[in-house]
């Protein structure tokens, strides 16, 4: 966080996602204001009403960090989490099969 600071200030600038009541999001500008190491989540104030709200890296870029670099990160993230749950949805099915599955005998090799 510190190689984003601006000058000799104690805060970073980022933009985080702000939800309106419709559900629909937009990023926003925020001040970054600390990383909460039990959580593993970021303390953020949005500039537009001063609200605070910790949220999760993926919902957080940095004012001096290059969009496109975080946006192909966030989406090899999401492309990883479907198929991690493609794979866990795989493997409860095969836990699940009531049939007896057959068994090579040493003979048929």
């Amino acid at each position: 966080m510190s190689k984003f600071k601006i000058g000799s200030s104690d805060y970073v600038l980022g933009f985080s996602r702000w939800y309106d009541l419709e559900g629909k999001s937009c990023w926003k500008k925020c001040r970054v204001l600390r990383y909460i190491e039990e959580s593993g989540r970021w303390q953020i104030e949005w500039l537009h009403n001063g609200k605070q709200k910790e949220i999760s890296r993926i919902n957080l870029y940095f004012e001096g960090e290059n969009r496109n670099l975080f946006e192909m990160r966030v989406a090899t993230a999401e492309k990883y989490r479907k198929l991690s749950e493609v794979y866990l949805r795989y493997n409860i099915q095969i836990d699940e099969m009531q049939t007896e599955t057959p068994h090579l005998n040493s003979k048929d090799y």
